[in-house]
């Protein structure tokens, strides 16, 4: 879930392509990362790369 509402943030903040909404979610400051429930870990680093290609 926490994954689908970066993604929609992102969008909202003018993210127009896939790569764009991984840029976005990599670069987002840590506190919009905790509100929306994600916790940062290798995991999540993997999730960005991912969306990001």
């Amino acid at each position: 879930m926490g994954v689908l509402a970066l993604a929609a943030c992102a969008v909202l903040a003018g993210a127009t392509s896939l790569l764009a909404v991984g840029e976005w979610i990599t670069d987002a400051p840590p506190h919009v990362l905790e509100h929306v429930g994600v916790r940062l870990g290798p995991l999540f680093c993997g999730v960005a790369d991912v969306i990001a290609y």
